[in-house]
């Protein structure tokens, strides 16, 4: 069909295209069939090369949008500072974003441009990291550990750790409390989720 559209291009309306046994053959003395569907399967190849040196041009661009700027330093501390001291109180984004001197929106932009996280995520891995410390190295019920660690609820609480430490947190009390104290893992402010070693 590529032969025959650019036969047709060139003015050789005489080239024909046929299959044969599942080869393409052009052959002058063989009729071209005029059908919708290889009209279509021609447009929609020629569209999707196109397409696709499109795509090719635009990843060699500079980016236009500008990145968020990054927290200053002080402003970032402020607001780790305050999740830290309020790890067992419920924490709004506006009471971070107050503690650092920003608006909701301007705070979130920057947070996550600085650290890699949104404060949300920040604020959970924080609280589970906590409540890891805890877990382990105290006789608190799972249940206290939960409401020390500013989870409303032992369901809310179970469903956040099973989701980022991948098992329940009985069981992952069970199965580490032999090992020795832990020591709290901190989250580096600074560092991006896709940092790994670097």
């Amino acid at each position: 069909m590529i032969t025959q559209t650019s036969n047709t291009a060139r003015g050789n309306e005489a080239a024909g295209f046929a299959a044969d046994n599942g080869m393409a053959v052009d052959d002058p003395d063989v009729p071209v069939e005029k059908d919708a569907f290889g009209q279509l399967y021609a447009d929609s190849l020629c569209d999707a090369m196109a397409a696709r040196l499109l795509a090719r041009a635009a990843e060699r661009m500079p980016p236009t949008a500008q990145r968020a700027a990054s927290l200053p330093k002080w402003r970032l501390q402020r607001a780790l500072d305050f999740i830290e001291a309020n790890l067992a109180q419920p924490i709004g984004l506006a009471d971070v974003a107050a503690s650092a001197g920003l608006t909701r929106m301007h705070f979130a932009a920057q947070f996550r441009s600085t650290t890699g996280y949104s404060p949300h995520a920040y604020l959970l891995r924080r609280r589970i990291g906590h409540a890891q410390m805890l877990l382990r190295s105290s006789a608190l019920s799972v249940l206290d550990v939960a409401l020390s660690c500013g989870f409303g609820s032992h369901a809310h609480f179970t469903t956040v750790f099973g989701r980022m430490v991948g098992e329940p947190p009985i069981r992952w009390r069970t199965r580490v409390r032999g090992e020795g104290a832990i020591v709290e893992p901190a989250v580096p402010a600074t560092a991006h989720r896709g940092d790994a070693g670097a």
